[in-house]
């Protein structure tokens, strides 16, 4: 009996050996639930400036293990592809098509490959062409499509820095040319890491009380600091629709380059140190400055550390100006927003925001849109006005609606922000 029951534990053990001998592998699920999980998503659409023309793209599904294997960098709260200087996780598509809203007529883009990655598809001004970028393993390329052919090419030469949340490119007031961040020439392999750290990693305290949220993927070394530096350098460039690429300026942090209206100047963004380990990206130290085309600073509109005593509480902002932009109905206006009440939406104010506007070369000061007690929400291309204080909506509204967050509410605070907008116009 004990020889039996030996010889079982001992097949028993030979069986389990065995077994964890082989290669474990991915199984797939039951056809039905594969087929669940893969069904198409509702295709993404854009509607052309001109109104003629619908853009489809379709969602490229699912990422694959080969593509979740890849390398990723997480800095500062971005999620960096090294190899392609991307960003490792972005919502992608493929096979763009062109719908023409009088015919019903579709037309495939011909020119790329059909699992083709795309993403940051924009329209020209005159709705002739669209740009979008493709994603490869080791670049991040730009490409031009031709509304009236419906093909595309891409531009030679050229890899762009994706890394940032703003789109890497922007088309220019003239129709036939775009601002892109590209990845500086010459910049070299990425920093080596130290074998061994070349002293104490120190923080220092100012002995001020502040507010300390929890965030992911901060910054914590130097060697950290150096390939956040490698990875976010980049250099604005002028592309046009035949292909030809012009640097624009120095190469630096930056993270947005925007043209006015009228294509004479560049809203320009760019990071400087010392970097924060105590925030992510979005809250680090920066200058706004305004280039004109040749990439000259015509002005210096901020020039902020990092914000690192923002307020706790919903709707918080730093203080100082905040969300530079564009306006839309002026040939090159910018407008900023500041606090009036230090960032803290809990703290009692009678005015929460106030709204500032400067024109390039001007002798004037910057000019203030309102001091009522209104906010005011942001979006592309145009301001918009609500009857209510930050902390209700503001600058961070749902929706676009800054005096409302239910969608039951939307009607009337349309009907607010109309009013309020109109009133105040002069004030401009």
């Amino acid at each position: 009996m004990r020889f039996r029951l030996r010889s079982l534990l001992v097949s028993i053990s030979l069986s389990l050996l065995a077994l964890h001998a082989e290669e474990p592998e991915y199984r797939m699920p039951p056809e039905a639930l594969a087929a669940l999980v893969d069904a198409p998503r509702t295709p993404a659409v854009s509607l052309s400036p001109d109104k003629t023309t619908l853009l489809i793209l379709e969602h490229h599904g699912l990422p694959s293990i080969e593509e979740l294997s890849r390398p990723e960098l997480r800095l500062a709260g971005l999620r960096i592809d090294p190899r392609n200087n991307g960003q490792s996780r972005k919502t992608l598509f493929k096979k763009p098509a062109l719908l023409n809203i009088a015919t019903g007529d579709q037309r495939g883009v011909a020119g790329l490959a059909a699992d083709a990655r795309l993403a940051d598809a924009r329209w020209s001004a005159d709705g002739k062409h669209f740009a979008f970028t493709v994603s490869h393993p080791d670049r991040l390329e730009l490409w031009i499509a031709d509304v009236a052919s419906a093909s595309a090419a891409p531009v030679a030469g050229l890899s762009l820095s994706g890394v940032a949340d703003a789109s890497p490119c922007a088309w220019e007031s003239d129709r036939s040319s775009l601002v892109c961040r590209a990845v500086p020439a010459g910049r070299g392999a990425e920093p080596a890491r130290p074998e061994a750290p070349i002293g104490p990693e120190i923080q220092e305290t100012t002995g001020e009380k502040a507010a300390a949220r929890t965030y992911q993927d901060l910054l914590k070394t130097a060697y950290d600091e150096d390939l956040f530096e490698h990875y976010v350098g980049a250099q604005v460039v002028r592309v046009d629709v035949s292909g030809k690429v012009s640097p624009v300026g120095k190469a630096d942090l930056i993270t947005r380059a925007e043209p006015s209206p009228d294509g004479r100047y560049l809203l320009v963004e760019a990071l400087h140190r010392p970097f924060s380990r105590l925030v992510q990206v979005g809250d680090f130290g920066r200058r706004v400055e305004i280039w004109d085309r040749d990439g000259k600073k015509v002005a210096e509109l901020a020039d902020r550390e990092p914000a690192e005593q923002t307020p706790i509480g919903r709707d918080a902002v730093p203080v100082g100006p905040r969300k530079h932009d564009w306006r839309g109905d002026a040939d090159a206006t910018v407008y900023w927003l500041e606090a009036l009440d230090g960032g803290a939406p809990l703290q009692p104010a009678d005015k929460r925001d106030v709204v500032r506007t400067l024109t390039p070369l001007s002798r004037e000061r910057p000019r203030t849109w309102s001091r009522s007690a209104i906010a005011l929400t942001t979006s592309p291309g145009r301001l918009t006005a609500s009857a209510s204080s930050r902390r209700d909506g503001g600058a961070r509204g749902a929706s676009g609606c800054g005096c409302c967050r239910s969608t039951a509410a939307q009607s009337s605070c349309s009907t607010s922000q109309a009013r309020i907008a109109t009133a105040t116009r002069d004030r401009w």
